[in-house]
C-alpha cells in the first residue's frame, strides 16, 4: 500500500523534528506552506533545507501549488485543476522516493555490495544515536515521504484537505502528532 506521513512544525526544537523524522525514516520532506517562514527559525525555508540536507532528507517546496490561504477557501480550492496537479505532482514525488527495491544486501550484485558497517537505506553522518527502522532488518525497504506545514494538527489545517484527496487515490495517511502519537483517520 502506498503510505505518506504528515507533519506540523509547531513550535518544535530542531532537535525533536530531526528524531521524529528519523523514528518514521522520512527521506523526503514535501513543504506545503504558501509562506515558508516561521517565528521558529529553524523553520523558515533557508535553514530548513539546510538542515534536512545535512541530515541527508530531501526537500521539496510545493506551496504555490498546494499551500493554504486561497480566496474563496481551501475546500472549494480543492475542486480545481490547479490543484489537481498539485496532487499530481505530490505524488509523483512520493512515489519517486518509493522505488528503491527490498532485497537484502546480499543479493546485491558484486559492485553494489554493502558493507556490514553501513546502514542499509543510508548512513546518518550528523546522528549516530540509533539505526533507522529500516536498518534494524537488514533489508532495503521504500523511502518514506512527509508533508508539513505550521499547524500541528492536521484536523486545523489545509493538510486535511490534501490528505483527503490521496486516500482517494488509495494512499494510506499517517498524521504524525508528536513523537510515537500517530492519527490514522477512518474510512
Amino acid at each position: 500500500m502506498k503510505r505518506i506521513y504528515t507533519l506540523g512544525t509547531g513550535r518544535r526544537s530542531e532537535e525533536d523534528f530531526i528524531e521524529i523524522l528519523f523514528d518514521y525514516d522520512i527521506k523526503t520532506l514535501i513543504d506545503v506552506r504558501s509562506f515558508p517562514m516561521s517565528k521558529m527559525p529553524v523553520f523558515t525555508r533557508d535553514n530548513l533545507e539546510n538542515l534536512l540536507k545535512k541530515e541527508g532528507i530531501s526537500y521539496v517546496f510545493l506551496g504555490k501549488e498546494l499551500g493554504g490561504f486561497r480566496k474563496g477557501g481551501y475546500e472549494a480550492y480543492t475542486e480545481t485543476e490547479d490543484f489537481k496537479k498539485g496532487i499530481d505532482k505530490l505524488e509523483q514525488i512520493a512515489l519517486e522516493t518509493k522505488e528503491v527495491i527490498a532485497r537484502s544486501p546480499e543479493s546485491l550484485r558484486g559492485d553494489e555490495a554493502i558493507s556490514k558497517d553501513e546502514t542499509p537505506c543510508g548512513v546518518y553522518p550528523q546522528r549516530q544515536t540509533r539505526l533507522p527502522r529500516c536498518a534494524r532488518n537488514d533489508t532495503l525497504r521504500a523511502r518514506n515521504t512527509v508533508i508539513i506545514c505550521a499547524e500541528r494538527f492536521p484536523w486545523k489545517c489545509h493538510r486535511r484537505w490534501i490528505a483527503r484527496d490521496l486516500h482517494r487515490r488509495g494512499w494510506q495517511i499517517e498524521h504524525i502528532i508528536d513523537k510515537g502519537k500517530v492519527w490514522t483517520p477512518r474510512s
